[in-house]
């Protein structure tokens, strides 16, 4: 289904050995970024189908049509698969075409849209949630919540409406259920031991190209981290007269995390293409009881000969911390790929 499966043949003939003796005739897996989809009929006539589709949350979406020739649409990552009682797969949202066993379908994925966005931290501090839904009315369910031992709903920083349905502790672990009603628009629940004073704590790593040159983008790289957990976390930049830049509508550049785990504290922000000037760029990070921390950096955009060569050359924060050497460059430049791959 992806590349990588040739990485490693044996395990991949045996694995279809297994799919053949068993006669298994399905098998999702997930995720490539590309929905792909394979039908193999085996020397006894027995049809087994292959069906990958591509992440929800994947960051490099494609639309349909797709935006660039060369490339295939892979905006949503869902499908509905019907399973018969003899084996049989259908996916009847989507017409699929094939051309003997192979699919000459390019894109499988129905047009469901993210409207109703749930996400969640869990601390030893508390739990709390951030609710985006941009469908045209409320969505009212139960929903269950892992939560530290004793803490309980904070209504003053909860605006949904809600009704505790019940606590209950298995295998250690605590869990809190309640019956809410998420209004349209964004929306939080905080669950804690107790209120929450401490701000989140900020740090500008460094920028990759460490010397941004007019009219290309560049990434900043940054840690982040708070007691309950942060709510909105993002880059603004500002130009040497103080005025906020726009990149078409949007003025604040969102973060994406280093890795899917729970405890991942590394950032980047993709930032757009600037002119040549002077800017200083704020990492803008709140938690769910609104404390706010700001890291910032100045910037210089300029073309690359009028750059410094030193080896010594530093970047320094507005906290006075070095953040950008280049022996610091080359350590921390390998630690986004190594978090992305442990959160594969």
């Amino acid at each position: 289904m992806g590349s990588y499966w040739k990485g490693n043949l044996t395990v991949a003939r045996r694995f279809l050995e297994d799919v053949v003796k068993y006669n298994i005739p399905l098998t999702m897996s997930g995720h490539i970024h590309h929905d792909m989809y394979w039908v193999y009929t085996d020397k006894e006539g027995h049809v087994h189908y292959f069906l990958t589709l591509t992440a929800t949350g994947a960051p490099d979406k494609e639309s349909n049509p797709p935006s660039n020739p060369k490339h295939s649409p892979t905006w949503y990552g869902t499908n509905l698969v019907v399973i018969g009682q003899n084996g049989s797969v259908e996916m009847p949202l989507t017409p699929v075409k094939f051309n003997g066993n192979k699919v000459t379908s390019n894109f499988i994925s129905i047009p469901v849209p993210q409207e109703f966005v749930v996400f969640r931290h869990n601390t030893n501090f508390g739990t709390a949630a951030k609710f985006i839904n941009e469908l045209n009315h409320s969505v009212t369910g139960p929903i269950t919540f892992e939560i530290p031992a004793g803490a309980k709903v904070d209504p003053g920083h909860t605006n949904i409406t809600y009704k505790v349905l019940g606590e209950r502790t298995i295998g250690g672990t605590t869990y809190l259920m309640i019956n809410a009603t998420v209004p349209t628009g964004i929306s939080q629940i905080v669950i804690t031991t107790k209120p929450d004073t401490e701000k989140p704590v900020v740090q500008i790593a460094y920028l990759q190209p460490s010397y941004p040159t007019p009219g290309e983008e560049f990434t900043l790289y940054f840690t982040a981290q708070d007691n309950l957990g942060i709510r909105d976390l993002y880059a603004q930049v500002y130009n040497s007269n103080g005025k906020l830049v726009t990149y078409g509508k949007v003025n604040k550049f969102p973060a994406e995390p280093g890795s899917g785990k729970p405890t991942n504290t590394f950032y980047t922000v993709e930032l757009p293409p600037l002119k040549a000037g002077k800017y200083k760029v704020e990492v803008v990070a709140v938690d769910f009881y609104d404390n706010k921390a700001i890291a910032s950096e100045n910037l210089n955009i300029a073309s690359p000969t009028s750059h410094p060569t030193s080896p010594s050359t530093t970047t320094t924060p507005s906290n006075g911390s070095s953040i950008c050497g280049p022996a610091l460059i080359v350590g921390l430049a390998a630690l986004p790929l190594l978090l992305r791959k442990r959160g594969k």
